[in-house]
C-alpha cells in the first residue's frame, strides 16, 4: 500500500506540474467550429430511438485507429450521435470524415502534452440545426485554464433533440467546484422544450462522488443511464488502488433508456466507448 501510495503522489505531482504548462486558447476559446461530411438523409421520417455513444479518445493521439474501430463496430458504428472529449481539430474532422457525420468542435485550451487545442465534440448523421458552448467555472487552480462543453440542437427525423458532451474537471478542482460545473451546464444549456442527453467523461473519483452528481442532475430531470458495472478508464497516475475506473456516463430527459452497454475490444485509447439507446417518451 506504502508503495502505492508513494505512486499515487508521484503521479499527481507530475499531473499537476503537467496541467500548469497548459495555455489559454484567446479568443479561439468562444469559437465552435462545424463540419458536415453526412450524407443527405430524408429527415421527415423520424426512427423509434436514437443510438448515442460518447468515446474519450485520450489526447486524440489514436484518432485514425479509433475511426476504424468505431467503422468497423457493428453497433457503434451506426451511432446517431456521437460525443467525443479530448479531441483535436484534426482529430475530430478526421474521424467525422471518416465515419460520413456531421459535427461541432469547442476547443478549450491548448494542452502542453501535445501543443494543440483541445476540448470536446458532437458528431451526428442527422443535420445539425444549432449549436453552442458552456465554459465551465472553477479554472484548473495551477494553469487557469477552463473546460468547455460542446452543445448541439439535432434534427432526428425531424424530432429535436438537444446533446452535450462533457468532460468535467479532475480532482484537482474538488467535488463542490465539479458539482457547480454541473449546475452551471445545466442552468445555461438545459432550459431546452427538446429531449436532452447529456454525456462524457465525468472524472468521478469514486461511487459517492457519482451519486451526488447524480443528485445535482436528478434536480434538473436528468436521469441516468444504467451501464454494466465495469470500468471505463484504465488506472492513471491519481488512481492509488490501480483499478479501472467507471468514469464515462450518460444522463436524459424527455426520452426513454433501452438497452446500453461498453464497446469491446477498442485500442485506441485509455478509455472504453459507451453506448445507449433513448427511445421517444411520447408522454414529453
Amino acid at each position: 500500500m506504502w508503495s502505492k501510495g508513494m505512486a499515487g503522489l508521484l503521479g499527481l505531482s507530475l499531473c499537476l506540474a503537467g496541467c500548469a504548462g497548459s495555455r489559454d486558447l484567446g479568443p479561439l476559446a468562444w469559437q465552435v467550429f462545424t463540419g458536415q461530411h453526412a450524407p443527405t438523409i430524408d429527415g421527415s421520417s423520424r426512427p423509434d430511438s436514437v443510438l448515442v455513444v460518447s468515446y474519450n479518445i485520450a489526447f486524440a493521439r489514436e484518432c485514425e485507429l479509433a475511426a476504424r474501430e468505431l467503422a468497423a463496430d457493428p453497433r457503434l458504428g451506426r451511432a446517431d450521435i456521437l460525443l467525443l472529449q479530448e479531441m483535436d481539430p484534426a482529430g475530430t474532422e478526421l474521424v467525422a470524415r471518416r465515419l460520413g457525420m456531421n459535427y461541432v468542435y469547442c476547443p478549450a485550451y491548448v494542452h502542453r502534452h501535445h501543443g494543440r487545442p483541445w476540448g470536446t465534440a458532437i458528431l451526428t448523421r442527422w443535420p445539425v440545426v444549432g449549436h453552442d458552448s458552456v465554459v465551465l467555472p472553477h479554472p484548473n487552480p495551477f494553469s487557469n485554464n477552463h473546460r468547455r462543453a460542446a452543445v448541439a440542437d439535432i434534427a432526428v427525423g425531424g424530432q429535436v433533440v438537444r446533446a452535450i458532451s462533457l468532460h468535467l474537471s479532475t480532482v484537482v478542482i474538488g467535488l463542490p467546484g465539479r458539482l457547480e460545473q454541473l449546475r452551471t451546464l445545466l442552468q445555461q444549456a438545459g432550459d431546452t422544450p427538446h429531449p436532452l442527453i447529456l454525456g462524457g467523461d465525468f472524472n468521478n473519483g469514486n461511487r459517492r462522488e457519482l451519486t451526488r452528481m447524480r443528485q445535482t442532475l436528478r434536480r434538473f430531470g436528468l436521469r441516468q443511464v444504467r451501464l454494466p458495472d465495469e470500468g471505463t478508464a484504465q488506472p492513471g497516475p491519481l488512481d492509488l488502488l490501480g483499478t479501472s475506473l467507471q468514469l464515462d456516463h450518460f444522463f436524459f430527459r424527455g426520452l426513454r433508456a433501452g438497452s446500453a452497454g461498453l464497446g469491446r475490444n477498442y485500442h485506441s485509447s485509455d478509455h472504453t466507448p459507451i453506448w445507449a439507446i433513448l427511445a421517444w417518451d411520447e408522454d414529453w
